[in-house]
């Protein structure tokens, strides 16, 4: 039987200041704490869990603690305090529906310091299996939560890997297609028959590569793709008609 296990760190230490005891409470039973100057750093060896388990005289000592009414960890934790219980005993929490990153977006909220928390996991398994290593990474802000795993990013490269063949004829230096550099050859070889003669039907790609090195240095990537093929298709037949000229390109 395989046993999986999820790493995680929080890469940000969390100042004492931004987070309330509740919160701190909650998160010191979820991931493992050192402290961190003034602040807190998390982290997990087997991966943060969504449920969290205290002590009830711990929870009774936070939540009276500087609480904040707003956030999440107060509103999970209220209607569990109201319970019938034992006052020695221990109280859980379950995370499970909203997860652990809202305790770190209401820390955010109230930072004057933190724009944003991030979090870094990797996935680890006792049997290897294709599927039982990866990673995931977070970005936690006030607004929001977004994640991205290995597996997500694997899909994204095999979804662009079918909508778009993967062709030789691709300068990887600027990720331009030589067929449609060559699609505005034709276009402007039937503009300019007069002046560039068979010199548009004899570019080579070598011709183009060059025409690429040379639009680099003097247009701007963040032009038009449009205006940077119209451009590099020019200096493709320039290349192309001096070298069968026997001058230089310019």
């Amino acid at each position: 039987m395989s046993s999986d296990h999820c790493p995680t760190v929080i890469q940000q230490t969390i100042p004492a200041s931004d987070i309330t005891a509740l919160e701190l409470l909650l998160l010191s039973d979820i991931f493992s704490t050192e402290k961190d100057s003034d602040g807190w750093y998390f982290y997990s060896d087997e991966g943060p869990s969504d449920f969290a388990r205290v002590h009830r005289t711990e929870l009774a000592a936070a939540i009276t603690d500087r609480p904040d009414l707003d956030s999440e960890a107060y509103r999970l934790v209220a209607p569990l305090w109201n319970e019938p219980g034992d006052e020695g005993g221990c109280v859980e929490i379950d995370l499970s529906p909203v997860g652990w990153p809202v305790l770190f977006q209401d820390i955010v909220r109230r930072s004057a310091t933190l724009k944003y928390v991030t979090s870094v996991a990797a996935f680890t398994s006792s049997r290897l299996s294709p599927d039982s290593l990866g990673g995931q990474a977070l970005l936690i802000t006030a607004d929001g939560v977004r994640s991205k795993s290995t597996f997500d990013l694997l899909d994204e490269f095999l979804r662009d890997a079918k909508a778009v063949p993967v062709s030789i004829e691709t300068d990887v230096l600027v990720e331009l297609r030589f067929t449609t550099i060559r699609d505005r050859i034709r276009h402007l070889s039937d503009a300019r028959a007069a002046t560039v003669g068979e010199a548009s039907e004899t570019v080579t790609d070598e011709d183009i590569r060059a025409a690429i090195r040379a639009a680099i240095g003097r247009a701007s990537f963040a032009e038009m793709q449009a205006f940077l093929e119209e451009h590099i298709a020019s200096r493709a037949i320039t290349a192309a008609h001096a070298r069968l000229s026997g001058g230089a390109g310019t």
